[in-house]
């Protein structure tokens, strides 16, 4: 139905004359109308859209900060040797500083597996200190460590694109790349914090390579070993934790006394 027909006949008072510039006068004003009030109503509801919006955002992101602290908070790095390579040897130092070195074979909530020439040996994980991707005791190769110690924090020393994840006792956090590390603090740029105001420090590092990407990268070949391009970015990386303030210290030096690989003898 026209518009201006239906304006004419249900609108307007009988003595209007629908074809008078007083009628069209009349129409404008009354279209403007119509349609400023329809601007309004679209603009309050995009509000109370956006409002909407905003809210379940919040929601959103509280409910994941609240799952990414429960994970921190329950997360102690035993679940790195579920997410690393199985192509490689790796070095597992106990309490008594025994040190066991073979390829990962298996590992539940309980123990780690490793193998050797002709069997396996469990390690109960109580009994581990550290795990490292390389025949050393140092805290830069660390991919799981069984204890809290401001040392290890000391000499995790990242590279690349690896870096420190600094949480504070307020609630504060950080991620340092290549930070300074001393006895009682940690200093990056123009920015440091004090020990005793940190609530855990984890290392992120490299997830470790492979037997062959070792050997590519020893005779730089490393254009055959793809995850190997890009300084290390498409390795992917694990997170170790080093410190916990609320955990008893342990700043004794790691020592490591080889022991016979599995299927070896003495």
């Amino acid at each position: 139905m026209n518009l201006s027909y239906y304006y004419c006949n249900n609108i307007l008072e009988p003595i209007d004359d629908c074809g008078s510039p007083a009628f069209l006068r009349n129409l404008r004003r009354d279209l403007d109308r119509v349609n400023v009030m329809r601007a309004k109503a679209k603009r309050k509801i995009a509000g109370h859209i956006r409002l909407l919006m905003t809210a379940q955002l919040a929601i959103a992101l509280t409910i994941l900060s609240t799952q990414q602290l429960s994970a921190m908070e329950s997360d102690d790095g035993w679940e790195n040797l579920k997410r690393i390579t199985r192509d490689r040897s790796y070095t597992i130092i106990s309490r008594d500083s025994k040190c066991l070195v073979g390829m990962l074979a298996a590992v539940d909530s309980k123990s780690i597996w490793i193998v050797g020439e002709s069997k396996s040996a469990e390690i109960p994980r109580t009994a581990v200190l550290r795990i490292t991707d390389v025949s050393s005791e140092l805290a830069r190769d660390v991919i799981y460590s069984g204890r809290s110690s401001w040392i290890d924090v000391e000499g995790a020393i990242p590279q690349g694109s690896e870096y420190l994840h600094v949480q504070m006792k307020t609630g504060e956090q950080w991620t340092w790349k290549q930070p300074k590390v001393t006895s009682e603090s940690i200093v990056f740029g123009n920015k440091s914090v004090v020990k005793r105001d940190v609530r855990r420090v984890w290392y992120v590092r490299y997830k470790p390579t492979t037997a062959t990407e070792d050997y590519v990268r020893h005779e730089n070949a490393t254009l055959l070993a793809p995850r190997l391009w890009f300084d290390g970015l498409i390795l992917g990386k694990i997170r170790v934790p080093l410190y916990d303030s609320e955990r008893e210290a342990d700043e004794s030096p790691i020592a490591c006394h080889l022991a016979a690989t599995p299927g070896e003898s003495r």
